[in-house]
């Protein structure tokens, strides 16, 4: 009876492990910059265009997505015409949401589904297809922005846009050039002074020329 029951078992365990290696299963996924985890903030009155990304698994080559709003009619909405996305693992697909915040500061939410509605004629032949779908939402916070401090410029008094040690600085420098200009002039002076005269030259007596006597 035991070896029956197991036999029973095996074969039963054969038959749903052909069955899961024949069925595909279609995935995929939603990312975006944010979520309910990291929410969208934006100022009351404030719009702003999102997207959000539609990825396949690895086993899907192509996917043909839904897309409907379900939350937060009042303020996002889808702004692509056609709300079927080709859905690719070479590329991503982009569904584009425009976001505007209401007046009235608080959290707020939206809420998104995508459901497979690939063909039938899209998926492997002699494979089931399993269709899916799956939520996606998002968070807005309608916050005031912090105000901005502009920093005060207090206007210097004459005088003091330059600080004390430069003008020191050009004193000394002054007094210096001075005193070497001073020391040079006196060395100058005192060599001079001390020098002798050269002797005076004797007058130089004008040359007489020769007085010839005329022949008799």
């Amino acid at each position: 009876m035991n070896k029956i029951n197991n036999k029973a078992m095996l074969a039963g365990f054969l038959v749903v492990t052909i069955v899961m290696m024949c069925v595909s299963v279609s995935g995929f996924g939603v990312s975006s910059t944010y979520s309910t985890a990291y929410p969208l903030r934006l100022a009351p009155g404030e719009t702003k265009d999102i997207q959000f990304a539609l990825i396949a698994s690895a086993g899907d080559t192509r996917l043909v997505l839904s897309a409907e709003q379900i939350e937060g009619q009042d303020i996002a909405e889808i702004t692509d015409s056609d709300l079927e996305y080709e859905v690719s693992v070479s590329e991503d697909t982009f569904v584009n949401v425009r976001v505007t915040a209401p007046k009235t500061e608080g959290r707020y939410s939206m809420k998104f589904r995508f459901t497979d509605v690939t063909p039938s004629d899209e998926g492997k032949l002699g494979t089931v297809m399993f269709r899916g779908a799956t939520d996606f939402g998002v968070d807005v916070f309608v916050e005031e922005p912090p105000p901005v401090v502009q920093p005060v410029e207090t206007p210097q008094p004459a005088g003091e846009g330059t600080p004390f040690w430069v003008w020191l600085l050009i004193i000394i420098i002054i007094v210096i050039i001075v005193i070497i200009v001073i020391i040079i002039i006196k060395k100058k002076k005192s060599g001079i002074a001390g020098k002798p005269m050269p002797p005076a030259k004797p007058p130089v007596k004008p040359a007489t020329k020769p007085v010839t006597k005329p022949v008799k």
